[in-house]
């Protein structure tokens, strides 16, 4: 996920944030209006009064503009992010790299299987309880 929202964070700022703090804010601010159910209009406020901690509140509007922006072209900006390689499979260009070398014919299928959410899996102690109960 780190990668997709990089390219979507590029497509949104004009010039890159100096302040590695607000690269950071803006990050974990997309994610959440991407990939949680949190409601935008808190994900946004708590990022704007947070980025008044950082440089004196004068990048609140920066924070407030960027997000906003996301909000009404999400779809699109995921779109023209995901043309990236290292964006639409969320690995390092490296990794990639070694894939593509190894396996030529399926090494798309693996990276999109390494995003896979693993199976969840319950065990019992049967020290404790019977699984039964």
């Amino acid at each position: 996920m780190h990668f997709l929202l990089e390219a979507i964070l590029q497509q949104l700022l004009q010039k890159p944030l100096r302040e590695t703090e607000l690269q950071i804010l803006l990050l974990t601010s997309l994610y959440q209006l991407e990939f949680t159910r949190a409601a935008a209009h808190a994900i946004v406020d708590h990022a704007v009064e947070l980025a008044s901690s950082v440089g004196k509140g004068q990048h609140k509007g920066v924070i407030n503009g960027v997000l906003r922006n996301f909000l009404r072209s999400k779809d699109e900006l995921i779109v023209k992010a995901q043309k990236n390689e290292r964006a639409r499979f969320s690995h390092p260009k490296w990794w990639m790299n070694e894939m593509k070398q190894a396996y030529p014919k399926s090494w798309q299928q693996i990276m999109m299987a390494n995003n896979q959410h693993p199976p969840m899996t319950l065990r019992v102690n049967a020290r404790h309880t019977q699984a039964d109960a």
